[in-house]
């Protein structure tokens, strides 16, 4: 094992497993870079060299986090469906029971073993199975086509949040993929830069610093919220950056400017300006609270967050806080 500090990536080992940290130390390191190359020409190349990855890194991370919130989201539904299957089990016994006494070859025919089999102990798939069976026993049987009808229905459902919650996993995967790789990258990148600050500033190394700035990975540095729960939006100088939100009616959240630029921040039903619902302004270093619900829709909403400053980027933290009683 080496004992030379520059035998590690040190930015990888640092990051490892927190993309919150990933993208905060990124992209400050960036906009670092960016600043000081406006006096320093020669740190120019480097900040060029260094900006792709940083901006796939906050692309990256913007996907992932929506990821996770709609994987989150999902599954919530799923365990809400599912836990109604014993009521609607319920529901077909009594349905069953004004037709057929209980014990009896119709009543049997119906539920051949006790009703928890259905659903007691078994994997949500064979739950679902065991579902489509139930609802098979009652083809052709006219005095219970209506609870045929409701069971269906309420099979259709489990079956629609079991496939959502699988893809919203299959996508919060691939995102996570994404986003490791880009950190990965980002790290080689910024290793490779520091390589070049060595050379410099070989008399005064600290100066590195200024740019990749160590005491960010302290978990009580100011630069880091060990909140990991918070979306960090960078928007480039003069510029319109959009995402597809989505915001829980239930939820109060956090917008903080934490940024040296002021920010508009506004929702739509679509990318397209003019149909604002909402609009916030944000000054520098400013938070301001508004409710999901006034955010807009659950679904198929717009946060669009405007920079108008024409030499600095904009930074943007959106945390979701307790639900609102």
């Amino acid at each position: 094992m080496s004992h030379n500090p520059y035998a590690s990536n040190v930015y990888k080992i640092k990051t490892t497993d927190n993309f919150r940290i990933t993208v905060k130390f990124s992209q400050y390191s960036q906009g670092t870079i960016n600043y000081l190359s406006i006096a320093d020409v020669e740190l120019l190349p480097m900040a060029t060299i260094l900006q792709p990855f940083s901006t796939n890194v906050n692309d990256k991370y913007v996907n992932w986090f929506i990821a996770k919130h709609l994987s989150l989201s999902a599954t919530n539904q799923q365990n809400i469906v599912e836990a109604a299957m014993p009521a609607n089990v319920k529901k077909l016994e009594t349905a069953v029971l004004s037709v057929y006494d209980e014990g009896t070859t119709g009543y049997n025919n119906i539920f051949s073993r006790p009703k928890s089999h259905l659903y007691d102990n078994v994997t949500q798939q064979q739950k679902l199975v065991n579902l489509k069976t139930e609802s098979a026993l009652l083809v052709g049987l006219v005095p219970l086509s209506a609870a045929k009808i409701a069971l269906d229905v309420y099979i259709k459902s489990f079956d629609d949040t079991l496939k959502a919650s699988a893809n919203a996993q299959t996508k919060l995967t691939e995102t996570s993929n994404q986003m490791e790789e880009a950190r990965i990258e980002w790290c080689d990148e910024a290793l490779g830069v520091t390589g070049k600050l060595l050379e410099k500033y070989k008399l005064n190394p600290e100066k590195i610093d200024d740019i990749f700035d160590m005491a960010m990975f302290n978990p009580r540095h100011s630069h880091i919220d060990p909140d990991k729960d918070t979306l960090n939006v960078i928007v480039p100088e003069d510029s319109i950056f959009s995402i597809n939100m989505v915001f829980d009616p239930s939820k109060t959240y956090y917008l903080h400017n934490t940024g040296i630029c002021a920010l508009n921040v506004g929702s739509a039903s679509a990318i397209d300006q003019q149909t604002l619902t909402t609009f916030i302004t944000l000054g520098i270093d400013e938070t301001k609270i508004a409710s999901g619900a006034l955010l807009g829709d659950l679904l198929n909403r717009y946060l669009l967050v405007w920079n108008e400053d024409p030499t600095i980027a904009g930074e943007l933290k959106i945390k979701e806080e307790e639900t609102i009683a």
